[in-house]
């Protein structure tokens, strides 16, 4: 098993928290929580992190899931709450039953 695999990619995100909340407020994000597999630990070496956001602003999401994928070494999706909701009930229901808040 890889050191950032399961659990042990969950806590490499999480102590790295603060980082990603200040470069997501330079772009105006509010929240974010960390969802996915690798919110529920059982995430792979190969996996991606899933970051839930909610901003007032518009802003290129994939240069803040560039810049996230450099802190975290990962490839990052960025999700809205809206894009979440219009996948239907089953997938909403599941990605907020995940989501761990990374903001205060």
């Amino acid at each position: 098993m890889s050191l950032l695999s399961g659990r042990w990619l969950r806590r490499w995100v999480l102590l790295r928290r603060r980082m990603l909340l200040k470069m997501g407020q330079r772009v105006g994000v509010h929240h974010i929580w960390l969802t996915g597999s690798v919110a529920r630990g059982d995430a792979r070496w190969w996996s991606d992190v899933d970051l839930l956001i909610e901003s007032d602003n518009s802003f290129d999401v994939l240069l803040l899931g560039n810049w996230w994928g450099k802190v975290l070494g990962r490839r990052i999706d960025v999700l809205y709450p809206t894009l979440v909701a219009a996948q239907g009930s089953e997938f909403s229901t599941s990605v907020w039953h995940d989501a761990i808040p990374l903001h205060d």
